[in-house]
């Protein structure tokens, strides 16, 4: 019924040659501190199929988790008690599916303050970076694949991993 008209700047583009850690170092990096202050950071893939996405998210993720259990560890929080949760789900032929959860459908609502809410969508607690790291391999398993002509295990749907965490001081 009516068109939002957006703009949208980019802070950096890559070449197809650049490393992941160049890209992480470059781009995710930076809004650690952002994320660490309560903010929310969005990190986002685009690109044709077979480009390389899902590979280049998963070293993103990796050397993200590395750095939140960092910054938790260091001595200005070390004192206080932490606790990070994740939750990961796909959203394949317009249904959502819980990867963490045996792809149990879930569903995306407003509630009633207008923000967007993943009902039915589990959360795991983690303890450790591997113990995340090991969540997000696990889910990235359980989401939809088909073959194509350029990757035999082509991600047929878009995902989205979330981390929260809370602290107790």
């Amino acid at each position: 019924k009516y068109i939002d008209i957006n703009d949208f700047y980019f802070d950096n583009v890559f070449h197809e040659s650049e490393d992941t850690e160049t890209l992480y170092e470059c781009s995710v990096k930076p809004a650690i501190n952002l994320l660490l202050q309560g903010g929310v950071v969005t990190c986002f893939a685009y690109g044709q199929t077979g480009s390389g996405k899902t590979f280049t998210m998963k070293g993103i993720q990796d050397l993200a988790i590395d750095s939140l259990f960092d910054a938790f560890n260091n001595p200005k929080i070390k004192n206080n008690k932490f606790e990070f949760y994740v939750s990961f789900f796909e959203i394949y032929s317009g249904r959502s599916y819980d990867l963490l959860n045996i792809r149990n459908k879930v569903s995306a609502l407003e509630d009633k303050n207008q923000k967007v809410q993943i009902f039915g969508l589990e959360e795991k607690q983690v303890q450790t970076a591997q113990q995340m790291k090991d969540i997000v391999d696990f889910a990235n398993t359980m989401r939809t694949t088909h073959n194509t002509v350029t990757n035999e295990t082509s991600s047929r749907s878009h995902a989205i991993c979330n981390v929260s965490y809370i602290i107790y001081t």
